[in-house]
């Protein structure tokens, strides 16, 4: 009998365990219909947030004029198609960009980076999601967070890469 009950609380601590590795996932999900090349500004972040100690996967954009970091889900459709796009950029039109894969586990989101051909990028896995919802305030995906001389100043949803380069392109115009 003792068995039995030590294997059914060891079976609900696992689930327990998935469950919360479920919920640190970015819970929210932006439904953004495929043939929508819509930007929109995101309003759900930090504006100001400075992050002084950079992961040193994204390091590298810390010190740059601007930069911009994409977050984006291992589960995400909209994510997936994002992370494809990415693959088919040359380097150097994203010299400025980073990615932030947002997970459940980290071999989920190494998975992800491999399974996108993404690994050139400067990318994080963030395995439940803590760094990027803490740090900046974002808790959906895909989001790009854009950043000006290390200050976060604006961010958007968007569902296709080209347009999103686009806007910040326009927006940089206007900061030169």
């Amino acid at each position: 009998m003792i068995v039995v009950g030590a294997l059914a609380l060891l079976l609900l601590t696992a689930a327990v365990v998935v469950l919360f590795a479920m919920v640190g996932e970015l819970s929210t999900r932006i439904p953004v219909p495929a043939d929508d090349p819509g930007v929109a500004s995101h309003s759900d972040f930090i504006a100001g947030a400075v992050m002084n100690d950079w992961p040193e996967a994204l390091g590298g954009l810390a010190h740059r004029r601007s930069a911009t970091v994409l977050v984006l889900s291992s589960i995400c459709s909209t994510c997936n198609s994002v992370a494809d796009e990415l693959a088919n950029y040359r380097p150097e039109k994203l010299a400025d960009i980073g990615v932030v894969v947002s997970c459940g586990v980290a071999q989920v989101g190494e998975d992800f980076v491999g399974q996108h051909s993404i690994g050139h990028l400067p990318h994080l896995v963030d395995a439940g999601g803590s760094w990027v919802s803490t740090n900046f305030g974002v808790k959906t995906s895909p989001t790009a967070l854009r950043f000006q001389d290390g200050v976060l100043v604006e961010a958007y949803s968007f569902s296709r890469l080209e347009p999103l380069l686009g806007r910040i392109s326009t927006v940089l115009e206007g900061v030169s």
